[in-house]
């Protein structure tokens, strides 16, 4: 009965992943929630709807991080190039290199 329950297991997730690949998902987001979804209940996917919601749960956590990085980037970047505009501005010339 074990081996009859992890066939459909494989199956059931084979099913799911192809249906997500198709959709055109990446493959490396659908591995991680399959993995995800395994290590933490035990079971895998059991429809391709759900496997497709954890997979874009996941691309959107990556773009908010991606997103949430760049803009710290930005900001780091910002009091340089302001205090260069503010000099322009206000007319005064860069000082001569030597």
């Amino acid at each position: 009965m074990e081996g009859m329950i992890q066939e459909f297991e494989y199956w059931t997730t084979l099913l799911c992943s192809q249906v997500a690949l198709h959709v055109g998902l990446d493959a490396s987001r659908i591995k991680l929630a399959v993995r995800r979804k395994i290590e933490q209940t035990g079971l895998p996917f059991m429809t391709p709807d759900a496997l497709i919601e954890a997979v874009l749960h996941i691309q959107m956590n990556e773009e908010t991080t991606d997103t949430a990085s760049s803009s710290t980037s930005s900001r780091e970047a910002s009091p340089l190039q302001s205090a260069h505009t503010d000099s322009e501005e206000e007319g005064q010339q860069p000082m001569p290199q030597r």
